[in-house]
């Protein structure tokens, strides 16, 4: 193999097998049908020592072969291939190119040690932001973009019109001149969720790679198919430049403060009770222990449409704004509880952000366990005799009136040894605030 003489990405072309190519494996993914199942083969995105990109596939009788011995990073030397040129309709390209490696049974694959090899690790062929509406809708190229995260919004999961369970996660980018709207959905949209919580730089700039440019109702969306992935805060000279940027005019008018990771007060329940107009549309944060989930509707429908609350009618979902029936009507978490700390009570709402974080389940997949909204499930009662930290939201009403009810934007478990408390609330208070929480007529 050392002696052969290697092509440039460039130059191979069909006709011929004896190609023999050094390349770093930059992509490895599968593609899936039009009935959504899984091939069994898999792609691969090449780059070269000249920094050409080219795509690669391996079909599904060889890929037991070749799958564990390719490795994404690590650089090849291929060999005994053949090259297909594209179809003029075939979409979802990864790169603006006419053909692609094929493998066969006599493909060969050797791994090259990086030393003395000049392949760069990655390589992207950015579109700018305020050219993806002369782009969009033509599915023939996928598209790589790059921006700064302006905005991201809460996971959302619901059912499709066809009845069939999906994810999605939308969040808005922009270059200082122009903004984007990324959509996320499925698998990729809860890989991309975890992966913002972990970042520690912000604004992260996120690098969306192979995108496929939609238009909706005249405005340009950034989604994901098989083969699109992305890169937060990569170490790439192009999330260099623009963080660089930031503090140019060019971004003076981009608000990042949604970004920007909050500190927020700490305060006991008897505290937080007495917070002034000051404090008013405020976040703070308290310690308590959550003692009893109120008996009550537990969830509420909403319209997957206005997203208002919905109600039963005849039997069927109806949203009365919208005037249509809502066969798959999105179903979310609403928990009221009662809470304490040493000193006082405190009547919480939970909304299903919150309560999906803590119990890891959504209320549709409680309901296909069986439960029902006339009883509390079970998985919900576990939250009962636990310490937390929680974020509250100090309203208008929180402030005219202390003992109304406060609500929870984030919470999550404490253990026994992250607790700042000394000391618990003896079981003749639980019971005192309980009996209390019941006179409103809650439970």
């Amino acid at each position: 193999m050392n002696e052969i003489a290697f092509t440039s990405l460039q130059e191979v072309s069909s006709g011929s097998y004896e190609w023999a190519v050094k390349v770093r494996v930059l992509r490895k993914w599968r593609g899936v049908s039009n009935t959504g199942k899984e091939f069994k083969g898999f792609n691969l995105l090449l780059l070269d020592t000249q920094n050409c990109r080219l795509p690669g596939f391996v079909p599904a009788l060889i890929a037991q072969n070749y799958e564990r011995k390719i490795v994404v990073g690590n650089i090849y030397a291929l060999s005994n291939f053949t090259i297909k040129d594209y179809k003029p309709d075939d979409k979802f390209r990864c790169v603006c190119c006419e053909k692609q490696i094929y493998f066969t049974n006599f493909t060969e694959v050797e791994a090259i040690a990086e030393d003395g090899v000049m392949i760069a690790h990655d390589m992207f062929d950015f579109s700018d932001l305020g050219d993806l509406t002369d782009i969009a809708d033509d599915n023939t190229y996928l598209t790589d973009v790059i921006g700064v995260i302006q905005k991201d919004f809460p996971l959302r999961k619901f059912v499709n019109k066809n009845g069939v369970s999906q994810v999605q996660m939308k969040f808005e980018i922009t270059d200082g001149r122009c903004y984007g709207t990324v959509t996320f959905w499925d698998s990729l949209a809860e890989e991309f969720e975890l992966a913002l919580k972990t970042v520690s730089v912000h604004p992260a700039i996120v690098i969306v790679a192979s995108a496929k440019i939609t238009s909706w109702q005249k405005k340009v969306d950034i989604a994901n198919v098989t083969a699109t992935t992305f890169y937060l805060n990569y170490a790439h000279h192009s999330v260099s430049d623009l963080r660089q940027m930031l503090g140019s005019p060019l971004f003076s008018k981009c608000d990042f403060s949604s970004q920007i990771p909050e500190t927020f007060e700490e305060h006991g329940i008897e505290s937080v009770k007495t917070l002034g107009v000051e404090y008013l549309n405020m976040e703070v944060v308290c310690e308590l222990k959550i003692i009893l989930i109120v008996n009550m509707d537990w969830y509420r429908a909403e319209c997957s449409s206005c997203y208002r609350e919905i109600s039963v009618v005849d039997g069927e979902y109806k949203c009365i704004v919208c005037n249509r029936d809502v066969p798959f009507a999105d179903k979310k978490f609403q928990v009221l509880v009662e809470a304490l700390d040493e000193k006082e009570h405190i009547e919480l709402s939970l909304n299903d952000r919150t309560i999906r974080k803590l119990i890891g389940k959504t209320v549709d997949e409680l309901l296909e366990k069986g439960e029902t909204q006339e009883k509390v499930p079970s998985l919900l009662r576990a939250l009962e005799g636990k310490w937390y930290s929680a974020k509250l939201k100090i309203s208008p009403l929180n402030i005219e009136v202390p003992s109304s009810f406060f609500y929870v934007s984030d919470m999550f478990e404490l253990g026994g040894s992250f607790r700042s408390s000394t000391s618990t609330p003896s079981a003749a208070s639980e019971e005192a605030c309980e009996h209390e929480f019941n006179t409103f007529g809650w439970a």
